[in-house]
């Protein structure tokens, strides 16, 4: 537990820091620096999805990162991630 508690302290400490140097920006909570870690994390291993994510906005990353679990071929399936992110731009961008 001592771990999750320094990450959880680091991350709001940076997001404090970050919200102290870019006043009136916003998006620097810990909760979307947070965000951010998975989302570098799920897509750092296809690059040919790059494309396609940048055709849905932040929030529609956010929830299809929490509601699609690779529901083709398990969690390292290029196609399953593939798969997701079009079901996931054809619903949520219509």
């Amino acid at each position: 537990m001592l771990y999750w508690d320094l990450g959880k302290l680091i991350a709001e400490r940076l997001a404090n820091d970050l919200q102290n140097e870019f006043p009136g920006i916003g998006g620097f909570s810990a909760s979307n620096l947070w965000c951010t870690k998975g989302f570098c994390e799920a897509y750092a291993d296809y690059p040919k999805l790059a494309p396609l994510v940048r055709e849905i906005g932040w929030s529609h990353n956010i929830v299809m990162m929490e509601r699609c679990h690779d529901p083709i071929g398990g969690s390292n399936s290029n196609y399953g991630m593939e798969f997701c992110l079009a079901h996931a731009i054809s619903t949520l961008c219509k």
